[in-house]
């Protein structure tokens, strides 16, 4: 909100999946919005390539089971103008095991990392966008 009350708007923004990946590619890490069991949303580092996202998490306690679907925000947002925009991302995903197509998506894994990550793959189904629009005056 800004020192009047009034809060920025969500406006949501008809893109093309083509365009509302290549958003989503400059966008800053995001987090998981279903994640399983419940659990809190976790931080997720991503990669957009061609038409399908893959996600490096970390779940508290490792994650035994992929889940069948999930969805994926990340955002950018100017804390002064309180502008930017928010990617939403849902579809089926699987967990990528096998150590060669493991290590081909070049993913930065920053400054968690070891074994309790794990590298999903989501093929969007659905993508939303959002504009952040910033209080006018």
């Amino acid at each position: 909100m800004d020192d009047e009350g009034r809060a920025p708007s969500l406006v949501p923004v008809d893109q093309e999946p083509v365009q509302a990946l290549t958003l989503l590619a400059g966008l800053a890490p995001g987090c998981l919005l279903r994640p399983p069991g419940g659990t809190p949303p976790t931080v997720v580092r991503h990669l957009v390539e061609g038409r399908l996202l893959y996600l490096r998490v970390r779940f508290p306690g490792g994650i035994p089971v992929c889940p069948g679907r999930l969805t994926y925000q990340a955002q950018r947002i100017d804390p002064e103008g309180h502008s930017g925009w928010l990617v939403l991302v849902t579809g089926p995903v699987r967990l990528v095991a096998e150590p060669d197509e493991r290590d081909r998506p070049r993913i930065p894994v920053g400054p968690w990392s070891g074994e309790a990550d794990q590298l999903l793959l989501l093929v969007p189904e659905r993508l939303s966008v959002f504009r952040l629009a910033g209080v006018l005056d």
